[in-house]
């Protein structure tokens, strides 16, 4: 029972295991995970010589080894590759070691196949290339620092910057040799804090191995073992001796700047630690406060609409941390009388009295941005209207046209009813509406009767916020129908009313600033319902003209029939009368009248011959 335990564990165990005859080198048993890995079963690889599963150019070197591995009977470990029948190699792992069973000698080995630790390890090689060419590559220094100060990597940028020829020729000095004397304490500081476990930012002075001094600004981070132990800290520095320079030259014309700033047209501030430390005249003027409320006392958050507060942290959080030295963007601010601005700024930052601060500019655009608005709305609602006119093109029939208009009209302003009526002998006649299920509609109105009357007599756009409410929505059609609000646009050629579309939504809606709107719109179905009547018009006269055409022709059809019998009947008396004159003659009388038929015309009496 043990043993047929002891078959089933070395059968299915997770790696391969085979037995070899020691004397010999052939393979007597194997499990499934070793015949997995040759590609051959068990009876295929009973009787193979186990240097034999190598790949051709390896046997000989692979024979060497087994044979070493049973003459110092120490057994044996590394990778190899095993060769399948079609070729493929299968990398492996194996552990050997020669043991004893029934006084017989073997080699007993177990391999594991190491196909995916392979590729993972190619994978991380590849990994490790690419970063380095990314390293190698990068414009900004980039090194790593020993706890101790010592210097293991650099790249090429960081060497120019240290004016070293190689890395050979700085590996393993101190770093700390090149900062300047006055920020030495601070890097090693810093050092000291990222090797605990900690981040830093530090900008300091270095002098190159040619003396050249540049100011530069560090970002440093820890570094870790496989173990999650930190060994060393990586930084990445750049070159801001330009902008310290700039920075310089800003503190120095500080006063000149105070001078300017004052009379600008636009806001200017200066925000250190969440506060504004400086602002002018025209940055308290914009929020209707006074400079003193402002500067020392204030952030810039206060001034914000609560919505953007976190667009304008963030921003100024970038700048503050080096993410971004510049950036230009829209927020909306808040008047102290509870007025929205919307306000343009340019920010950048600059260090103040040694420390990081932003310097901006504030321009108040909110006429602008109204402007803008009112533009894009007109030209939203000329678009809506375009597309309402180009669906009602389609068709000159004034019955399609009506329905077209209707479902233009609801797709693009998804009113919950539409009524669309015809003006005829001073009422109104309901043609068609949306939905067609509903039933609670009036099918004929006098002018001057509910706000489509009322829209109707005066030939103007009614409008009505709350019909419940309003004492000229006197018919009870729509609020049945669950409308609350309401508007009736009339239809008109010159004085002459057309029809009218009445549209309801059972929401309360304000019209005020949809006024324009509206009456655009009903301006454009006026000439769009006008142009269908004419249509209507032509096409009734053109079928009046057809029907007298016709008749006229029929006319003209008799009248040439009979001139057709007449002519038939003429020259049938010619003959006769030629007949007649022959045989008049031919009995020795002359005819005492000419032939009346004559081509001249001219007729004279006949007489007939006296005996």
């Amino acid at each position: 029972m043990e043993s047929d335990a002891y078959r089933v564990l070395f059968r299915w165990a997770a790696d391969g295991m085979v037995l070899i005859d020691a004397a010999t080198g052939i393979i007597e048993d194997c499990n499934r995970e070793f015949e997995r890995q040759t590609g051959r079963t068990l009876d295929v690889l009973k009787g193979v010589k186990i240097w034999e599963l190598r790949p051709a150019e390896k046997i000989s070197a692979a024979r060497e080894m087994f044979f070493r591995i049973v003459e110092t009977g120490e057994g044996g470990s590394g990778e190899l590759e095993l060769e399948r029948p079609d070729g493929t190699p299968v990398p492996v792992e194996f552990r050997s070691r020669v043991i004893k069973k029934d006084g017989k000698r073997y080699v007993y080995s177990i391999c594991r196949d190491i196909t995916e630790r392979r590729r993972t390890e190619e994978k991380l090689r590849e990994s490790e290339e690419r970063l380095r060419s990314i390293i190698e590559a990068e414009p900004e220094c980039v090194k790593i620092v020993a706890p101790d100060g010592a210097l293991i990597e650099m790249n090429p940028a960081g060497l120019g910057m240290i004016e070293a020829e190689s890395l050979d020729e700085v590996k393993g000095r101190v770093v700390y040799d090149l900062v300047a004397p006055e920020y030495r304490n601070a890097f090693i500081t810093l050092t000291e804090k990222v090797c605990g476990g900690s981040h830093g930012i530090l900008e300091f002075e270095m002098i190159g191995l040619k003396g050249r001094r540049r100011w530069l600004e560090t970002h440093a981070v820890p570094l870790r073992d496989s173990r999650g132990n930190i060994n060393s800290m990586l930084a990445v520095t750049r070159d801001i001796t330009e902008r310290k320079n700039a920075e310089n030259a800003l503190r120095e014309s500080e006063e000149k700047f105070r001078s300017i700033a004052e009379h600008s047209m636009v806001g200017i501030y200066l925000i250190q630690s969440g506060k504004i430390m400086y602002g002018n005249s025209r940055l308290a003027e914009i929020f209707g406060i006074d400079i003193d409320e402002i500067v020392g006392h204030r952030s810039l958050e206060d001034f914000i609409l609560p919505e953007d507060v976190p667009v304008v942290r963030e921003n100024i959080r970038k700048r503050l941390a080096g993410e971004e030295d510049s950036i230009h963007y829209e927020f909306r601010g808040l008047h102290r009388d509870g007025r929205v601005l919307h306000l343009e700024v340019f920010g950048t930052r600059i260090r103040y009295r040694g420390e990081p601060a932003i310097i901006g500019t504030l321009l108040d655009v909110t006429e602008r941005k109204t402007a803008e608005e009112e533009r894009e709305k007109k030209s939203e609602e000329l678009a809506a209207i375009n597309r309402i006119i180009i669906k009602t093109q389609g068709t000159l029939d004034s019955d399609e046209f009506m329905g077209v208009t209707l479902d233009a009209v609801c797709d693009l302003l998804m009113p919950d009813m539409a009524l669309f009526y015809i003006a005829r002998d001073g009422r109104l006649f309901l043609e068609d509406w949306r939905p067609t299920e509903e039933r609670n509609v009036v099918h004929e109105k006098e002018f001057g009767e509910c706000l489509c009357g009322i829209a109707a007599r005066g030939r103007e756009v009614v409008y009505s916020s709350d019909i419940h409410a309003d004492i000229r929505c006197t018919l009870d059609e729509c609020k049945r129908a669950g409308m609350h609000s309401f508007v009736a646009l009339p239809f008109r050629r010159g004085g002459e009313l057309l029809g009218l579309l009445g549209l309801g939504w059972k929401k309360q809606r304000e019209f005020e600033d949809k006024r324009d709107f509206f009456e655009t719109l009903a301006g454009s179905l006026s000439i769009a319902i006008h142009n269908t009547m004419l249509y209507r018009e032509v096409k009734k006269y053109a079928e009046e003209l057809e029907v007298k055409i016709e008749e006229r022709t029929e006319e003209l059809q008799k009248i040439v029939n009979l001139m057709a019998g007449r002519e038939v009947r003429m020259a049938e008396l010619k003959k006769v009368i030629g007949q007649l004159r022959e045989q008049i003659e031919m009995a020795g009388l002359t005819p005492v009248a000419d032939d009346p038929l004559r081509e001249e015309g001219a007729r004279a009496e006949w007489e007939p011959p006296h005996p």
